[in-house]
């Protein structure tokens, strides 16, 4: 179960249940959305956030499955060369916010890879923008980044932070799957054992978040 209120004029997150997915929230917005007098907070269809969508790990796992396609050979077909972590920098960063901030070590590694997650896009067509965007729209529904489905500019600040969360794992994941990170640096990940973004809990996303956020601006 997924609570969804306008906030503000923002569509913001009033609670869920424990077992709530990412996909059961793509569903609950989208329904949110399509009831009576919400129809101000939906997708303008504008295009401006389709020019480099994000692409996550599980993107990659799922659409490679898909075509057939060894998943580093998919990347290497789809996505600009990345430019992977520093796994020493990590280490050092992690250590040193673990000891100055009183953060425990979870919440710390998951500040600093907030703050240290460049994310993979597709690559970009002619006109600069996302390969499958064709007239402000998505030409390729199915090909779609997760996040293509779930982002909108009406979120409120808990959404944006989910969001924003969402992403930052979803691109540590990439890099372990395309074997720039090991598995064993990023076990708090909540993609790791995933097969779908059904198998993944909202829940899982906010592990000392709201801690981890407040010290965001006095470290960095």
């Amino acid at each position: 179960m997924i609570k969804l209120r306008v906030l503000k004029g923002k569509l913001e997150l009033a609670g869920h249940s424990a077992d709530a997915t990412l996909a059961d929230l793509v569903e609950s917005i989208e329904a949110f959305l399509a009831a009576p007098g919400h129809a101000k907070l939906a997708c303008r269809m504008c295009g401006e956030c389709c020019d480099r969508p994000p692409v996550l790990g599980l993107d990659m796992k799922m659409l490679s499955w898909r075509e057939g396609i060894p998943l580093r050979d998919w990347a290497a077909l789809h996505v600009p060369p990345p430019v992977f972590p520093d796994l020493s920098a990590r280490n050092t960063g992690i250590e040193e916010l673990h000891r100055q901030t009183g953060l425990s070590e979870t919440e710390a590694t998951v500040l600093y890879e907030f703050n240290n997650s460049e994310p993979m896009t597709f690559i970009v067509g002619e006109n600069g923008r996302c390969l499958y965007q064709k007239e402000n729209l998505c030409a390729d529904f199915s090909r779609r980044a997760f996040i293509c489905g779930l982002y909108l500019c009406s979120f409120g600040e808990k959404l944006q932070a989910l969001e924003e969360m969402i992403v930052c794992q979803g691109t540590w994941h990439a890099w372990a799957l395309l074997g720039a990170v090991p598995e064993e640096l990023i076990k708090h990940n909540p993609f790791l054992r995933a097969e779908s973004y059904g198998d993944v809990k909202i829940k899982d996303f906010e592990f000392g978040f709201e801690k981890a956020r407040e010290q965001l601006f006095i470290y960095f």
